[in-house]
């Protein structure tokens, strides 16, 4: 009866703290700061921080205005995010206008030119034929134009995080592209259509490739010559261009006593050199030992320091990472997900919860069953996360994993007991926080960078917690 009555009293206390504690919470995403605020039984952001707490009640033009705001300012942010980086220089702007300006004549010089080709290589003889494939060539190339600006704006953000997925993505995504383009001879009548998805497709892949190998070249400098790798891979990517330029003229030169093979080379040719192309990406992207530390790096390092005690080098790590599809973090039994602090609550008392949990830590873990037998981790990071912090959640989430799924422990399964999910979350948080350290110095040891961890546009949402005192 005692432990009844304490247990109530504790339950009591508990519920007067909840009552008489405000938490404020923030979350900052890209420099944009929204508060979190309960609405209609649900977490939202919103850029409204003042005068709404005061409970003032706004006509239907004051909402309208307040509306027409906040989408003011999503377009300006998304301008922003699409146009300007964030941590540069100062000389970047200078550079940036004058790029800028030449970008503009450039392309105004490049409409004339194919213009002009097309008529000097005597396009019919009608003068509306060649302005109308001018046109058509114009716009076929605008289309390449828009799919570079896709996915610089919207996906831009995520590249530095996969990398090497990001490369071979796009290079599937070219190779496809190029397949359309040789069926614009099968289908004349469809070229602007082909040839347009075909270009916005390629102006993607080539887009990703220019983004992607800077810092490629960069893991692959001892000292401070990466111009020097560029330079000399120019060098070699022009040497194999020419050579298979070559070959593709003795192909069409031992092909040209018949028509009808000269017709169907692109056709049988494309398989057997777009499968030999893929290969070589995909060995070439692997063959790449990146030192950085993203989520499925890290995940591949945690588990085999869990299991094995050991810290994988980066030949090791580069072999188990995939480069298509999500990683092992992201998939599998209890994928670990970066989430934003309204996706993880259910209501207020769970807020409370999470937040008496996460005191003195840079990062929310939260436990989420989505039904239909497939629950998943949420990581919420605060303002204050460094690399430690995501290191220390991302073993707390393998812990967590082969405590409550002991088959993951491969041979040691039948030695380790399943526990049930409360006493797993504690028992992984006190291993994560004991073995972070031995962790990060061994690491450190193999020469991984650990003074950032890589995550993309999601996980760069921070949240700043203010809790006031009683009411």
């Amino acid at each position: 009866m005692q432990c009844c009555r304490n247990h109530e009293k504790q339950e009591e206390t508990r519920a007067r703290k909840k009552q008489q504690t405000k938490i404020l919470l923030y979350e900052v995403h890209r420099g944009e700061k929204k508060q979190a605020r309960w609405k209609n039984g649900k977490l939202q952001l919103t850029h409204r921080v003042g005068d709404d707490e005061a409970g003032v009640e706004k006509g239907w033009k004051g909402e309208w205005i307040e509306v027409g705001n906040e989408w003011r300012k999503k377009i300006i942010g998304m301008a922003q995010n699409a146009l300007f980086p964030t941590s540069v220089t100062e000389d970047y702007w200078t550079y940036s206008f004058w790029r800028a300006l030449q970008r503009v004549s450039g392309g105004m010089l490049s409409v004339y030119s194919t213009q002009s080709m097309l008529q000097a290589v005597g396009v019919g003889s009608k003068k509306a034929l060649p302005t109308s494939a001018a046109l058509n060539w114009v716009l076929k190339d605008g289309f390449g134009k828009l799919g570079k600006l896709g996915v610089g704006t919207f996906y831009g953000s995520n590249f530095d995080a996969n990398l090497k997925q990001a490369k071979f993505a796009s290079s599937v995504l070219y190779m496809s592209c190029v397949g359309l383009e040789i069926l614009t001879r099968r289908f004349p009548g469809q070229f602007l259509l082909l040839a347009g998805i075909a270009n916005a497709g390629k102006g993607v892949g080539l887009t990703t490739s220019l983004a992607t190998q800077p810092a490629f070249n960069k893991s692959f400098a001892l000292e401070e010559n990466i111009a020097s790798i560029s330079a000399k891979g120019q060098v070699q990517t022009t040497l194999a261009d020419m050579v298979g330029l070559a070959g593709a003229i003795g192909v069409a030169r031992l092909a040209k006593q018949s028509p009808l093979l000269t017709s169907a080379v692109p056709y049988l040719a494309f398989p057997l050199l777009s499968t030999l192309d893929l290969y070589c990406i995909h060995r070439s992207v692997k063959s790449i030992h990146l030192k950085t530390v993203n989520l499925g790096r890290g995940g591949i390092i945690v588990g085999h320091w869990v299991d094995h005690g050991q810290v994988l080098d980066a030949s090791k790590v580069s072999s188990a990472e995939g480069l298509w599809g999500p990683s092992k973090v992201d998939n599998g039994y209890l994928p670990l997900r970066i989430s934003s602090i309204r996706k993880v609550v259910n209501d207020p008392d769970h807020l409370h919860d999470l937040m008496e949990k996460s005191k003195g830590k840079q990062y929310i873990f939260a436990y989420k069953d989505k039904g239909l037998g497939c629950p998943e981790l949420n990581l919420v990071l605060k303002q204050g996360a460094q690399f430690s912090d995501i290191m220390e959640a991302l073993l707390r989430a393998a812990y967590l994993r082969r405590l409550l799924n002991p088959s993951l422990h491969g041979n040691n399964a039948h030695s380790t007991p399943r526990v049930d999910l409360e006493h797993a979350f504690a028992r992984s948080q006190l291993l994560g926080e004991t073995h972070v350290e031995g962790l990060l110095q061994q690491m450190s040891a193999e020469q991984w960078q650990t003074n950032k961890f890589l995550l993309g546009s999601n996980g760069q949402r921070r949240l700043i917690c203010d809790v006031d005192g009683p009411l």
